[in-house]
């Protein structure tokens, strides 16, 4: 909702880099690469998330992908991966087994 003042911010403040958490779609892409232009920035990585350690881990891994090919249009070469915790806040932790599968989906 705020991304041109923030990217105007990032520019004023003398930054020449953003690095966005996830890439909606198409049209978010097209509107984040025009911003990143008009503010002559560069955007090198590109954060995503997501539940790596659920049995449905697939649909994480596709949307990860999805996201990374977005930002790798924009320029990204490197995609930061910062998997999903069981409760946001929480403290339950993350069993073996669902640590076996989320590496597994990481790799």
């Amino acid at each position: 909702e705020h991304l041109e003042s923030a990217l105007a911010e990032v520019a004023a403040g003398g930054l020449d880099a953003w690095e966005p958490l996830g890439i909606r779609d198409q049209s978010a892409a097209r509107r984040l690469g025009a911003l990143l232009v008009r503010f002559g920035l560069t955007m090198p990585t590109a954060y995503v998330g997501g539940a790596f350690h659920t049995p449905d881990y697939v649909k994480a891994v596709d949307e990860a992908s999805r996201q990374a090919m977005l930002a790798r249009s924009l320029g990204a070469s490197t995609i930061v991966v910062n998997p999903d915790p069981i409760q946001w806040g929480g403290t339950l932790e993350k069993s073996d087994a669902e640590l076996r599968r989320q590496a597994d989906a990481l790799a």
